[in-house]
């Protein structure tokens, strides 16, 4: 039976110290790396150069890493977007899933997220038209589980009963005025979702980058 490991180690806003903040995460114990094909805010192949100098370094064979990366639609890119903006839904899936593998050194990601709904409300064609994209993936064997993040109670809930290949992973960032998304957190506990909080910021990163160098 899989294991998926209870903690990921976030990439966002590494910038030049993300693969040697990426191989010193896995020195330091942790078995799985978040990132995402979106160089606004994510460096991914410095991830994977952090993530093939710690494997060739010690001997770690693929399968012991859980690598989850994502989808992101070109209103949360910049100008550096890892696909043809002007090309079917579908075609920028396969596109940007060509380019994070190759940015990662693999064959295959163990999660592979919608990062984010297309729309503040509902879940829509385009993101329909995603998900499917997302699902071929998973039937191809490249992609091992779906998984969707900052989403509401009422688009997870939409997107459940649209998927085919349910999402297995909900990244919610978490805030104690919402009891920390308790509506959302009992939906994933009745679905077998797993539920994955997150709470940060750039200046938090930051911070923590500074202080390691």
């Amino acid at each position: 039976m899989e294991t998926i490991p209870n903690f990921f180690y976030g990439t966002a806003w590494k910038e030049d110290h993300t693969a040697a903040l990426t191989e010193l995460a896995l020195e330091s114990g942790f078995k799985a790396i978040d990132t995402a094909n979106q160089r606004k805010h994510y460096f991914e192949q410095a991830v994977g150069i952090g993530l093939q100098k710690y494997m060739r370094a010690n001997e770690v064979a693929r399968e012991q890493i859980f690598l989850q990366t994502k989808f992101t639609y070109a209103r949360g890119q910049d100008h550096r977007k890892p696909y043809d903006e002007k090309a079917p839904y579908a075609t920028q899936v396969e596109q940007s899933f060509k380019s994070s593998l190759e940015h990662l050194g693999v064959n295959y990601i163990d999660s592979y997220v919608l990062h984010g709904p297309f729309a503040g409300r509902g879940i829509s064609a385009e993101d329909k038209d995603v998900w499917r994209a997302m699902e071929a993936l998973n039937a191809s064997g490249q992609v091992k589980h779906l998984g969707v993040s900052n989403v509401s109670f009422e688009q997870l809930g939409e997107l459940y009963s649209f998927a085919t290949v349910k999402p297995r992973f909900a990244q919610i960032r978490t805030f104690a005025a919402n009891y920390w998304e308790k509506d959302i957190r009992l939906f994933c506990y009745e679905h077998s979702i797993y539920f994955r909080p997150f709470r940060y910021s750039p200046q938090t990163s930051a911070r923590f980058s500074r202080n390691l160098y």
